[in-house]
């Protein structure tokens, strides 16, 4: 709802909307500085004319009369006047009053939202450093994770190339295995070989010492000492 009043100097009449009550505002007519009422301001009304002045008379009682008559009609004229004028700069200042008050208590309400909102962002600031603080912290754990981390992949790759140089070590033991093995089997073969060569000539020394006993009972009647074959080797 729009908000009526009118211009004190050249009585314009001026119409703001209501969001501007208590505000600042000029005339568009004769320029004045006024200040929005908080409320409608009715109209008003002109001080009535003062009635016309009796023609003169030609004697002097009625001269005097007339005058007389006019300066009572001009003091009560100018007193009405002043008493309206008193009116009209009372209201005006009740109703500065009321702008000031209701400015005042919306600079509290302001100060008082300020207030709240500087808390606010205290408390805001106060979270950002324990924010700021927590990250930090986190920071160096995962530094301090990494670094552990990086010495349990080197530890692992170290352990890999131990496992590798354990497995070529068995892979070299088994090849050795297999080369004893086979140089076992090949003692073996070569011992068959020998056991086998020492009873041939086993036999064959028995064979010689039958005939040298024969040979010897032919050419001598004394029996002769028996040879013995060399034993076999271990």
């Amino acid at each position: 709802m729009d908000i009526s009043f009118y211009c004190g100097q050249c009585g314009l009449h001026i119409l703001v909307p209501e969001e501007g009550k208590g505000m600042g505002a000029v005339c568009p007519s004769c320029s004045a500085e006024l200040i929005v009422p908080l409320e409608s301001v009715p109209k008003r009304e002109p001080p009535p004319a003062a009635p016309p002045a009796p023609q003169a008379s030609t004697g002097p009682a009625w001269a005097v009369a007339g005058v007389a008559v006019v300066l009572l009609i001009a003091v009560g004229a100018l007193f009405y006047l002043s008493k309206t004028k008193s009116a009209a700069l009372q209201q005006e200042s009740d109703q500065q009053r009321k702008t000031s008050s209701a400015l005042n208590q919306r600079l509290a309400a302001t100060e008082q939202l300020q207030t709240q909102l500087q808390a606010e962002l205290d408390k805001a600031n106060q979270r950002i450093k324990e924010l700021d603080s927590a990250t930090a912290q986190l920071s160096q754990d995962k530094a301090v994770i990494e670094q552990k981390l990086t010495q349990a992949e080197s530890d692992l790759e170290k352990s890999r190339q131990e496992l590798k140089n354990f497995d070529a070590s068995i892979a070299r033991l088994r090849v050795d295995k297999i080369e004893l093995e086979k140089s076992v089997a090949q003692n073996e073969q070569l011992r068959g070989l020998a056991e086998s060569q020492l009873v041939k000539i086993a036999r064959k020394l028995a064979e010689l010492q039958t005939e040298n006993e024969q040979l010897r009972a032919k050419d001598d009647p004394k029996p002769a000492a028996p040879l013995v074959p060399p034993a076999p080797a271990k």
